[in-house]
């Protein structure tokens, strides 16, 4: 007796190109990546606690004088220099911190300052406020007066022309006949325009 035999499937697996393997690996090496970014905001954000902030407007002046050793004096700063000088201060009295160097520690607080909300961000700017009306009142004088480097703005000048510069050009005479030709032009008694034409196409 015959029985017929049951169709059979087969299904041949190729191995993954090196391209798909290789956009997986780049995409769980990105993954991987964000993950751990997440993570270091995160220790950062909670160890440094600084909304509010850890020290007060006094003694942020004081940690951060506003006139330079040359006697210059600095700028008050934003905001956001604020939340940046108090957060490197702090990583000096944290140990846990100590690991991140200054580079990695830098893009960490910037990160976390731009994921903060506007009530966050209000306290920083009230912060400024106050350290602004202190700079104005030691330095009711002050204007801002930046720096140019001129090494590197002399590249956008254009150059100044000598005033006493010689024009070089065609000199002309007074019967507006160039006087550059290898020879000067014969006085002409005729004062016909049409013996003139004749003469000045002799020459060419």
């Amino acid at each position: 007796m015959y029985l017929p035999q049951e169709p059979t499937n087969i299904f041949f697996q190729f191995p993954p190109s090196p391209i798909s393997s290789e956009s997986t690996f780049q995409t769980i090496n990105n993954h991987s990546e964000n993950f751990q970014v997440l993570v270091d905001d995160d220790i950062v954000k909670n160890l440094l606690n600084m909304i509010p902030p850890p020290i007060t407007v006094q003694e942020f002046v004081e940690s951060n004088s506003f006139a330079a050793t040359d006697g210059h004096i600095k700028r008050p700063s934003n905001s956001f220099m604020i939340f940046r000088k108090i957060a490197h201060g702090q990583k000096n009295k944290i140990p846990a911190l100590t690991r991140y160097n200054q580079r990695e520690f830098s893009r960490i607080i910037a990160r976390i300052w731009n994921n903060l909300n506007n009530e966050e961000l209000n306290i920083y700017k009230e912060l400024s406020k106050e350290i602004v009306a202190i700079h104005r009142i030691k330095f009711p004088d002050y204007k801002y007066k930046p720096k140019r480097n001129k090494t590197v703005w002399k590249h956008f000048v254009y150059p100044v022309e000598k005033k006493n510069k010689r024009k070089v050009g065609v000199k002309k005479s007074k019967n507006n006949i160039t006087t550059n030709y290898p020879h000067t032009p014969p006085e002409l008694e005729s004062t016909n325009i049409s013996d003139q034409y004749f003469w000045l196409n002799s020459i060419e």
